[in-house]
């Protein structure tokens, strides 16, 4: 049974405003709010200013006291998360209710600032007495949280696309209400501002000296901070409990550029791909959308490729169409501008008011599209819109919503749809016993022992079970494997033997459509410790500006299909250890709703010294002790 998907719940932290009603006026009066950057570690930048949240506090949530001390991208979450359930009014306090309520949080950077201050100590020879701070460093961290606060106890996982994770979110989520597999879903995401990636983004050349103005001058990026949450509940359980309604989530679509790790296809291939796929899944056409909310960094190669992609997509009826960025306004929120920039367009569609880009003066070369300049203007025709939003890896989304609220009634059914039975047809494994499902067969049925190495911690010798690149290195010698961190490494391969066992055909066109769902159980990864400690070793003077994008949880998947040459429905997740687990359920609610017929689901890891606490060791030392005897 196929549901229609509805928005009854809003909530957002940004520079623009801590609540939706100040956030709405901001926009209404086309106001920008950026700050200057005062650390005087970041003064050697190019990047001058940032959508700084200033004066936020708590709205009137007692039990928040005790987290007062945690990241400061769990704090903004929690309380844009907390206005967007009031806001719904949602039962979350029934049982029944909770327990088929989902939570769905994007991020990007994640506990950035909490990772920065753990390799400062590092630095500066403070011993790191309190391993608590281990889980912090993690990026589910605030989906476990959010979870135990607002205590769902529905599905919840943490999406890691980088800066379109948050619509992704909203997508993904908005499937499995679709399906009946959830009632309501609390969606949002959350970023902070920090100088690791400040450091990133002006080492790439990407930020701007001034107020950005996107597709416009001056060029490039202003990076921003906030949290926004919507609430997705399913027509007929919004309908029953009155709820106000801001919008119906029509559809949504997913591609990868399979092209660069930080740099999108210039040719706005991959991004085009996105959109046509969401006007497919919406069932709408290009004449249907009225207005689009950019992805829009102001950046030369982003705003020229999202340019291309959208005369790709919507040929001479682009020209009707009105086209704004509100990063304008906020800046860039990473994992959170999606969202943010969706609770924006839904604000302003409800005011029949396109929202501007705020500084916007000409355009730029090869930005030739109406983009609303400066100060907005009159929203007419239906309030359909599309919202872009695009990555590092190559990740792209766009998702459409329609805001025009008088079309729902009880009379509306859900549809019977019947769905075709789906099988596993491959299966790819790399493990310390080899490359292959009968390497690791084999070993089992040996019972052999593959601890084959010694990871040392406070001194202390303990036994772990490593790759050994001898053994799966010659799987495909076609394969570039250079320049990619471990678990992309692994990935790739596992990737491929599956790819291959499953009989797929390994054509341009085919591998085009086949999607990847990949998941990783914590976010870091060694590339991570080299890029934050050279920073933090130097004083946060940039000397290896190819780190950065590694650093990004998703790049891992992006390596993958770069590689591979995979530009289907494609997504990243981050939610713990059994991440890996949950991809299978989220990759068969993919294919039933029709965004591919053919997904890759899997998960990799590295094992990294750092990720270790003593109680963890110890626990795989007694583990490892056990399976001994």
């Amino acid at each position: 049974m196929k549901q229609r998907v509805l928005i009854t719940g809003l909530g957002i932290v940004c520079s623009c405003g801590n609540d939706i009603q100040s956030f709405s006026r901001s926009l209404s009066e086309s106001k920008s709010d950026f700050s200057e950057i005062t650390d005087p570690r970041l003064l050697n930048f190019t990047g001058k200013y940032a959508g700084f949240i200033k004066n936020f506090t708590f709205s009137n949530i007692e039990r928040l006291k005790e987290f007062s001390h945690l990241d400061t991208h769990i704090l903004f979450a929690v309380e844009a998360a907390f206005q967007a359930v009031r806001d719904a009014e949602i039962p979350l306090i029934e049982y029944e209710f909770s327990k088929q309520t989902g939570l769905f949080f994007a991020t990007c950077s994640g506990p950035m600032q909490t990772i920065e201050k753990y390799y400062e100590q590092i630095q500066s020879d403070e011993t790191v007495k309190n391993q608590d701070n281990r889980f912090f460093r993690k990026y589910y961290s605030a989906m476990k949280i959010l979870c135990h606060l607002l205590e769902i106890k529905g599905l919840s996982t943490t999406i890691t696309t980088a800066c379109s994770a948050s619509t992704a979110a909203i997508g993904i989520a908005s499937d499995l209400i679709g399906q009946g597999i959830l009632k309501a879903a609390i969606v949002g995401g959350s970023d902070t501002f920090s100088p690791s990636t400040l450091a990133g983004f002006d080492g790439l050349k990407a930020t701007c000296s001034t107020i950005c103005a996107p597709f416009s001058r001056p060029v490039g990026m202003n990076l921003g901070e906030g949290s926004g949450f919507i609430v997705l509940e399913n027509m007929q359980n919004a309908l029953n409990r009155g709820a106000k309604i801001y919008g119906e989530i029509l559809g949504f679509g997913m591609s990868n550029d399979a092209y660069h790790s930080s740099a999108p296809d210039a040719s706005g291939r991959g991004q085009a791909l996105a959109m046509l796929r969401a006007l497919s899944n919406s069932n709408l056409s290009p004449l249907d959308i009225t207005y689009i909310n950019a992805h829009g960094t102001g950046t030369v190669t982003n705003d020229s490729s999202e340019t291309k992609a959208m005369y790709r997509v919507f040929n001479e009826s682009i020209s009707q169409i009105g086209i704004s960025s509100t990063k304008s306004m906020v800046g860039h929120c990473l994992g959170a501008a999606g969202i943010i920039e969706v609770i924006a367009s839904i604000l302003c569609a409800r005011n029949r008011f396109f929202p501007p880009t705020v500084g916007f003066k000409e355009p730029r070369e090869g930005c030739t599209l109406d983009y609303i300049p400066d100060t907005g203007r009159k929203w007419d025709g239906n309030r359909v819109f599309m919202k872009n939003s695009f990555a590092f890896g190559g990740n792209n989304v766009s998702i459409i919503i329609s805001s025009d609220c008088d079309k729902y009634s009880d009379n509306d059914k859900a549809e019977n749809q019947e769905y075709e039975e789906i099988c596993i047809s491959g299966c790819g494994i790399i493990s310390s016993a080899g490359a292959g499902v009968h390497s690791l067969i084999s070993a089992v049925e040996k019972n052999e022992n593959y601890c084959n190495d010694e990871l040392f911690f406070n001194g202390l010798p303990f036994n772990v079970a490593r790759i050994k690149k001898s053994r799966i290195e010659d799987i495909d010698r076609r394969l570039d494997l250079r320049n990619i961190d471990a678990a992309s490494y692994f990935a790739t391969i596992a990737a491929k033997l599956a790819i291959h066992e499953s009989q797929f055909p390994e054509r341009k066109k085919t591998l085009s459509n086949l999607g990847l769902y990949l998941s990783i159980p914590s976010g870091s990864t060694f590339t991570e410790s080299e890029y934050i400690s050279g920073l933090v070793k130097n004083n946060f003077k940039l000397r290896r500006i190819q780190n950065f994008p590694a650093i990004v949880p998703n790049s891992i998947s992006g390596n993958v299909c770069r590689i591979l040459g995979i530009r289907g429905h494609n997504c990243m997740f981050c939610g713990g250890h059994h991440s890996g687990i949950i991809n299978i359920g989220l990759a068969v609610s993919a294919i039933k709703a029709g965004h591919t017929d053919s997904i890759l689901c899997g998960a990799s890891d590295e094992l990294l010294t750092h990720s270790f606490s003593p109680h963890s060791i110890a626990a795989v030392k007694i583990n490892l002790h056990e399976n001994e005897n």
